[in-house]
């Protein structure tokens, strides 16, 4: 296969080379994201988003078991899902991959074997037409060579992939979170839990009652919140709070009202982990909408929307709403586009006059039952800090909120032993009428150890993604102690970002066993790393993830800055042994400009 070279750097927009001032440097781009035609508005006119236009989420995987990471790229309904294969550091020419997608691609997977990963994809049915569409498009599918695992089917379009051993027997098991019923949006969805059985995956049971119509699920990762040892879920809800689901020795409890999330109601798109004030707990990273989308939502001016069948067709209607500093909550549609949709609306307010002094409530009229309401307090992607027991919201500084963002990464971009975040932005599948959403040309933050973050300019971080941005994953795909970033755009192609400039970070791979014959680590998939300097002060504590952010699969060898203080690495596995392992100071390796290490489970002390 033909290999693909980085290009000239781009520095804030100018080519060059040498200067290393940006922290990225824009690679050739991996193949071309499609997206099929779907009319959204011919099923519900009134929606506020084309939720067929979801993807491509992105994975970095191993999937030529050769020990360093390959990208894979979803695909739309009808498409293909592509891969670019990662020799020697640069990435082949995308090749297709699995068979034609019958729905669009989702989150993509990787689930460590004996001997190549099993490769499997969310599979959205959204755009399915009929109960017998729905039937027709399973809820998975594999992407690499062998049988698809037996899943239930499901009457709800599936959305983000997580995956963590809940019930601690060994085995990865799979959260699968539902992004709507099609035809019936913003009603709430139900999730699945999936135990891994042998080869397939049974939904659980007792989790079933908690997840059932928890709602519209735009993404999800596991993180031992609550430090007990074992993976709780997060969930980010479109109309609703991050959610938080306890896990208890494989029960889970929603816990979100107990950690003082249940107030904080969002349109919520990518959500992500990260150590971010270097206490050792996890905080929490979550995209929404932002401040420039025409739409401003407080506690006290909540937006939302009311939905209900009411012209009695089958499918869901919704009638938006925002709330003046009166307090009287306004239809955001127009008049015209309203009546056309709801023609009894009319006949509450017959003419422009009328309409314009109208709320929501005069024009949908007294005595309505069945009506669901959905409302959102905020829009503005959020840092939740992790003060051991609740979580305390910091919205991100303003010049992040500009454009809507769903990709979510969290890494210690500069190398400076503190966290760092990537926010993928823009959103450009709007109602007619509204006009696109991109202002946003990638966001790199950085953190300040505190908690805090400062947005880079484009000179500075070197990301100029103007596209309609989606998943972002992170991997050091070179093996230069830099992380690199693969950026998923709706229908254009996945930009590849290296990291450039500075000193390598420290590569960490871990070995509990189990692994894959590349190392990819199912038996550490949760456990948490955490660096110790020559001061004798701690870094930010890292957990290995298998899905998180928006869509997203990231590379699981670590990169830890400050690599030349680095003097131990402490890691607690999955089952709750604490380990540490001494690391000696030392020149990065000839050839590699990184150092590497590996920490096997039993071999610290």
């Amino acid at each position: 296969a033909a290999v693909r070279g980085p290009v000239a750097w781009r520095l804030g927009g100018t080519a060059g080379a040498g200067s290393g001032a940006a922290l990225f440097a824009e690679a050739e781009p991996v193949g071309r994201h499609g997206e099929s035609a779907f009319d959204e508005l011919a099923r519900q006119p009134l929606a506020p988003l084309e939720l067929s236009r979801g993807g491509p989420g992105v994975a970095w995987v191993d999937a030529d078991a050769d020990g360093d990471p390959d990208l894979l790229v979803g695909a739309g309904a009808g498409g293909r899902a592509q891969l670019a294969v990662n020799e020697a550091g640069r990435l082949t020419d995308p090749v297709p991959i699995g068979a034609p997608a019958v729905g669009d691609h989702t989150s993509i997977i990787a689930l460590p074997t004996a001997d190549r990963p099993v490769i499997i994809a969310g599979v959205s049915a959204w755009e399915a037409r009929s109960p017998a569409d729905l039937d027709a498009i399973p809820p998975l599918a594999r992407l690499d060579a062998g049988p698809a695992p037996a899943v239930p089917p499901s009457r709800h379009a599936t959305g983000p992939l997580t995956a963590a051993d809940v019930d601690g027997d060994g085995d990865l098991d799979l959260f699968a979170g539902a992004r709507a019923t099609p035809g019936a949006y913003p009603l709430p969805a139900d999730s699945r839990l999936l135990l891994a059985e042998g080869r397939d995956w049974v939904v659980d049971a007792g989790a079933a009652e908690t997840l059932r119509g928890i709602g519209l699920v735009s993404g999800a990762a596991f993180s031992d919140v609550d430090g007990d040892g074992d993976p709780d879920l997060l969930i980010a809800l479109e109309w609703g709070p991050v959610r938080l689901l306890e896990n208890d020795g494989g029960r889970f409890t929603d816990a979100t009202a107990a950690w003082g999330l249940d107030t904080h109601t969002g349109r919520w798109n990518g959500i992500a982990t990260g150590d971010f004030n270097a206490d050792g707990l996890p905080d929490l990273a979550v995209t929404a909408w932002g401040t420039n989308t025409g739409r401003f939502a407080s506690p006290e001016r909540p937006v939302g929307a009311v939905a209900s069948d009411f012209d009695g067709n089958g499918l869901v209607d919704l009638v938006e709403f925002e709330t003046g500093a009166d307090g009287v909550r306004r239809p955001v549609r127009d008049y015209l586009t309203l009546g056309r949709t709801l023609p009894f609306l009319r006949r509450e307010a017959p003419t422009f006059e009328a309409f314009a002094g109208s709320s929501v409530d005069d024009l949908l009229g007294t005595g309505r039952t069945g009506l669901y309401r959905a409302s959102a307090v905020t829009l503005l992607h959020t840092v939740f800090l992790n003060v051991g027991g609740r979580f305390e919201p910091r919205p991100l500084p303003a010049a992040a909120q500009l454009a809507p963002a769903f990709g979510v990464a969290v890494a210690d971009f500069d190398r400076d032993g503190r966290e760092d975040l990537f926010l993928a932005q823009n959103y450009f599948a709007t109602p007619q009428g509204l006009g696109r959403h991109d202002a946003g040309r990638g966001a790199v933050l950085l953190g300040d150890g505190s908690g805090g973050f400062e947005v880079l300019d484009a000179r500075q971080s070197g990301v100029e993604v103007y596209g309609d941005a989606r998943a972002a994953a992170v991997a050091d795909f070179d093996a230069d102690g830099r992380w690199d970033l693969a950026v998923g755009q709706n229908g254009a192609e996945t930009l590849i970002l290296q990291g450039r400039g500075g000193a390598p970070g420290l590569r960490v791979r871990l070995s509990a066993g189990g692994e894959s014959a590349d190392g990819a680590p199912s038996g550490a998939v949760g456990a948490r790393l955490r660096p110790r300097y020559a001061d004798g002060s701690e870094g930010p504590a890292r957990e290995i993830q298998f899905g998180s952010g928006y869509w997203s699969f990231n590379g699981f060898v670590q990169v830890l800055g400050r690599a030349a203080d680095i003097r131990a690495l402490t890691v607690r596995w999955p089952d709750g042994l604490e380990e540490t392992f001494p690391v000696e100071a030392g020149a990065p390796e000839a050839g590699t400009g990184a150092r590497e290490v590996t920490l096997r489970l039993g071999d610290g002390s």
